[in-house]
């Protein structure tokens, strides 16, 4: 049972981060603005 559980999340994970991924190609491809709304700020950046 935990197995099942362990598959699942994995891929829900994969899931989303493929969405992430996605998302930040195209930005990148659509341009340097675009590519700037994604990018965290730097604030972010500076907390991890």
């Amino acid at each position: 049972m935990a197995l099942s559980i362990v598959h699942r999340a994995t891929g829900l994970a994969l899931y989303f981060g493929t969405l992430l991924l996605a998302w930040w190609l195209i930005a990148a491809a659509s341009g340097p603005t675009a590519y700037a709304n994604v990018q965290p700020s730097p604030a972010v950046r500076s907390a991890s």
